[in-house]
């Protein structure tokens, strides 16, 4: 793994830095820039995996897709949505942070016992950045409450607020039993400028086995929702071309 080819790199390196000090051979700290280079790639090159395997698209010989729901649950949008699902027979994933599992967590329940998944999110999609303890505390928070809410569903994702994996996060979520998914294709965020340009670019990022991430909350020029509208555009798009929607 290239995890462990990194860490490798820099123990040698940190270890020909304290024997160059030691002989006062300071040309030698030289050695310390491949490993600062590398992990400076892993972590700031974006769906770079080499810090531990992320979900963007997965094995497939045949035209299925994963949905996946960003910013959920939604008490207006959420419901929206999987209405949207059961008309197109689609299953989809839903990414749910613990400040809204907190606040709607009828919705939770409502999801799983339509047949769709569930993935632990984060409620500050920067302090991944920022504070790693943070983070490892609200992603154990919300697999606890999660767990308590729905008991018998095996929650094993955690979705990646980015696209930009920092080299703390798997020895984190080992331990929880939870691995990391992003996406292959989105459709590009809350704002939407012009709903043809959003769609195409859609289409034009979908592959066989692809991860495509929605969602809640999207809103048009004129401030009008369209998430459900955007939606169902693509619903239509993916059984005309005779995709599976999974989740």
């Amino acid at each position: 793994m290239m995890r462990a080819a990194i860490l490798g790199c820099w123990v040698g390196a940190l270890f020909v830095a304290a024997t160059a000090i030691w002989l006062n051979l300071y040309w030698a700290l030289l050695m310390l820039l491949p490993p600062v280079g590398l992990s400076l790639w892993a972590t700031l090159m974006p769906r770079c995996d080499w810090w531990g395997p992320v979900l963007q698209r997965f094995t497939s010989r045949y035209r299925e897709v994963l949905l996946s729901f960003d910013l959920a649950p939604d008490p207006e949008e959420t419901p929206a949505v999987l209405v949207l699902l059961e008309r197109y027979n689609a299953r989809g994933m839903f990414l749910v942070d613990i400040r809204r599992v907190k606040r709607h967590p009828e919705l939770v329940k409502e999801i799983v016992a339509r047949g769709h998944g569930i993935s632990c999110a984060l409620s500050n999609r920067r302090s991944w950045m920022i504070s790693p303890k943070r983070v490892i505390e609200e992603i154990s928070d919300c697999c606890e409450l999660i767990n308590d809410l729905v008991p018998d569903y095996p929650l094993q994702w955690f979705a990646l607020p980015g696209t930009r994996v920092p080299p703390w996060l798997h020895p984190a979520l080992d331990p929880m039993g939870l691995r990391v998914i992003g996406h292959s294709a989105d459709d590009g965020g809350v704002q939407v400028q012009d709903m043809e340009k959003v769609l195409l670019h859609l289409r034009k990022d979908v592959h066989k086995g692809g991860v495509i991430r929605f969602h809640h909350g999207q809103m048009d020029v004129r401030g009008n929702g369209c998430s459900a509208e955007l939606l169902e555009e693509m619903l239509i798009w993916f059984r005309g071309q005779a995709y599976t929607m999974g989740g």
